[in-house]
C-alpha cells in the first residue's frame, strides 16, 4: 500500500525517535477490505487499520502523536472519531517500553481499460487535502514542562510543513 508507506516515512522524518533511528518502527496489516462497486469496473479501495510499533518508545505521547494527525488531517481527513485512531503502550518500570498504534487507511484505486491495446492502467490515489489555515514551513511541537527553565516549554518533535 502506497498510503501506509507514506505514512511511515512522514513518521521516521518527523519523530525524533525515529530520524536517528527509524528502524524502530514497524507496521504491519493483519487484515484488510477490498471496496469495489460490482460491474465493468476494477477501479477499487484498498481499506485497511495499519498496526504501527514504535519499538523501545520513552519519549512523550505528544511527540507521534501530533505529526500523525497532521498527517491524516491532510491525505485520511474523512477519518472520524469513530474508530479513530487506538493506541496502546506496555510500560515496562524505568525501560523504554513499545508503543503501538493502530490506524485507519484507505487508499484508492482507479483502473481503466484500454480496449483497443487491451491493457488496464492503475493509478493509486493519495490525494492531499488542502486545509491549512497556517501554512508554516516548518513547526515545532513545544510541550510545558516546568523543568524547562524561563520558557516553560521544551521542544519535542520537529518538521518540515507541507508548503516547505
Amino acid at each position: 500500500m502506497q498510503l501506509l508507506n507514506a505514512l511511515i516515512e512522514h513518521l521516521r522524518r518527523t519523530v525524533p525517535a525515529l530520524q536517528e533511528m527509524p528502524n524502530r518502527l514497524s507496521a504491519q496489516v493483519d487484515e484488510g477490505r477490498i471496496r469495489f462497486a460490482p460491474g465493468a469496473s476494477l477501479s477499487q479501495g484498498y481499506a485497511v487499520t495499519a498496526a504501527l510499533t514504535l519499538h523501545a518508545y520513552d519519549d512523550t505521547l505528544d511527540a507521534v502523536m501530533l505529526p500523525l494527525l497532521a498527517w491524516l488531517s491532510r491525505y485520511q481527513p474523512e477519518l472520524g472519531p469513530e474508530p479513530g485512531l487506538r493506541f496502546a503502550w506496555a510500560f515496562a518500570g524505568e525501560a523504554p517500553a513499545d508503543l503501538r498504534l493502530w490506524v485507519p487507511l484507505e487508499e484508492r484505486v482507479v483502473a481503466r481499460h484500454d480496449c483497443a491495446s487491451g491493457e488496464i492502467t492503475l493509478d493509486h490515489r493519495q490525494p492531499a487535502f488542502a486545509h491549512e489555515t497556517c501554512p508554516a514551513e516548518h513547526w515545532q511541537l513545544l510541550l510545558r514542562d516546568d523543568s524547562a527553565g524561563d520558557e516553560g516549554y521544551r521542544l519535542v518533535a520537529e518538521w518540515d510543513g507541507p508548503l516547505a
